[in-house]
C-alpha cells in the first residue's frame, strides 16, 4: 500500500522521467502528504498529452469509513469503481511504509537514485470540482517485501506509454534500485492509513 508520500518542489521533465516528451511541469512541494489532501496530478487526457491539475487524494465512498487511496493494478480493469477513471501520474520524492518492530510501527522512506518518483495513479474527474485520485500499487519487489507486500507502481520509459494509453494489463515496475532509510515523522499525526486495498 502507499498511505503517505513526500513531495518537494520539482521541475518535472517528462522526457527524462517517462521516456517521451509530454512537456515540462513546475510542481510545487507539499512535504509530507496525507490522504484527503490536495495534490498536483499529471492527467493523461489522451496518450500524447499530460496536463497538471490539483485534485484530492482519495475517493470518498458512501458507507466506507475512509477514502479509497490505492488501487491494485492487477484488478483495476475488472472493478466497476475504476471503469471511468483516467490514467495519471503522481510525482513524489519518497513514499512511506510502516513495519512493526517490537511494540511500535517504524516508518521507512523509499526512493530511487533517479528521483523524483513517477507513481501511476487513477483520476476520477468531476464536473463541478477538482476530482479525486488514487495511487496504483503492485506486488512489492524483493527488496521492498520485507517492509510491505505492496508498493506503488513506478513509471519510467519502459512502461509509461502503456500506462498512459489506459492499458494496465501487464504494466509493472522492475529492475529498480531503491534507497531505504528510517523516517522521522515531523508530527505525531504520522501513522499508517488504510489497511485494505481496492
Amino acid at each position: 500500500m502507499c498511505g503517505r508520500f513526500i513531495l518537494d518542489a520539482v521541475n518535472y521533465e517528462t522526457r527524462t522521467q517517462l521516456g517521451s516528451d509530454y512537456g515540462q511541469f513546475e510542481i510545487l512541494g507539499k512535504g509530507e502528504t496525507y490522504p484527503t489532501q490536495t495534490v498536483p496530478l499529471l492527467i493523461a487526457h489522451n496518450p500524447a498529452t499530460l496536463t497538471l491539475q490539483d485534485c484530492q487524494w482519495g475517493l470518498p465512498l458512501k458507507g466506507l469509513g475512509r477514502p479509497v487511496i490505492n488501487a491494485r493494478v492487477e484488478t483495476i480493469a475488472q472493478k466497476p469503481l475504476f471503469r471511468n477513471c483516467v490514467p495519471a501520474v503522481l510525482v513524489a520524492q519518497q513514499w512511506l511504509e510502516w513495519r512493526t518492530e517490537g511494540n511500535r510501527k517504524q516508518p521507512y522512506a523509499f526512493s530511487t537514485p533517479n528521483s523524483p518518483l513517477s507513481m501511476a495513479a487513477l483520476y476520477w474527474p468531476e464536473a463541478d470540482g477538482p476530482g479525486h485520485c488514487a495511487i496504483v500499487t503492485q506486488s512489492a519487489l524483493d527488496e521492498i517485501s520485507e517492509y510491505h507486500h505492496r508498493m506503488p507502481l513506478l513509471l519510467n520509459a519502459s512502461n509509461a506509454e502503456q500506462w498512459l494509453a489506459a492499458e494496465p494489463q501487464g504494466v509493472r515496475a522492475s529492475g529498480q534500485d531503491f534507497e531505504i532509510e528510517p523516517y522521522t515523522p515531523p508530527s505525531k499525526k504520522s501513522q499508517p492509513i488504510q489497511q485494505d486495498l481496492f
